[in-house]
């Protein structure tokens, strides 16, 4: 297993605190999830697809894979980044991490939510964005939120009913919602949410994280950084 220990580095946003925001805007960090089994070992995933489909159709299942290992690891060391990035911001803005449904996206943000003491909130219109949701949203099979809980334990997990998918509701709009809801977002989602948020194709590696200043009236995203999971600039 990959060693993933957090180097020593200088806060990248020290410069760019929540103080400096307009009225009209929030602070929106995206991180995406980590490393997910079937771009790691198919032929695993596919044995486990063949045994276990927790009461879905193969071709959800199959579309919702967990992490790796190393995948877990790569949580837990942004989950140590993003703590340190939200040192500059007024913490009371933030009352809970947001999560697309996907099972990599939730078992990623469950060490956000853990190391910020904070509940999870999971969303299917998060995860709209995501490849194989797009395709069919109305229709994709989530896992049930009893299944989530049980898979994060310790720690609140609800749904937000405000972000479930609307097929009449561009995807974009969730992220909207977020921004006119909060001062201060955290959500872990996919790489084509921070790829589609920026209007431009960037590099999106596991557990890498976007922030965005959001223009509330606008409903515009401006991407401010994007880091590695260790904080660094890419």
């Amino acid at each position: 297993m990959i060693s993933d220990k957090l180097p020593q580095v200088p806060n990248p946003l020290d410069t760019q605190s929540e103080t400096n925001a307009d009225v009209n805007g929030s602070t929106l960090i995206v991180v995406r999830h980590g490393e997910r089994l079937d771009e790691a070992n198919k032929v695993m995933w596919y044995r486990i697809c063949d045994t276990s489909r927790d009461g879905r159709k193969l071709e959800y299942f199959a579309n919702d894979p967990p992490l790796t290992d190393d995948g877990l690891n790569q949580a837990e060391t942004a989950a140590r980044t993003v703590t340190s990035i939200l040192e500059v911001f007024d913490k009371s803005n933030i009352d809970r991490v947001y999560s697309s449904k996907l099972k990599r996206a939730y078992q990623t943000a469950y060490s956000l939510a853990k190391i910020l003491c904070l509940p999870l909130y999971v969303s299917s219109g998060l995860a709209v964005s995501a490849d194989a949701v797009s395709r069919n949203p109305e229709e994709f099979e989530f896992a049930s939120i009893d299944t989530i809980r049980s898979e994060c334990p310790g720690i609140d997990v609800l749904e937000d009913d405000d972000l479930h998918i609307n097929p009449s509701v561009p995807w974009k709009s969730y992220f909207t919602r977020l921004a006119s809801k909060h001062a201060l977002s955290v959500v872990v989602a996919h790489r084509e949410t921070i790829r589609q948020l920026n209007g431009s194709l960037v590099p999106t590696p596991y557990c890498c994280i976007a922030k965005f200043s959001v223009n509330r009236e606008k409903s515009d995203f401006k991407l401010d950084a994007l880091l590695d999971r260790y904080g660094i600039a890419i």
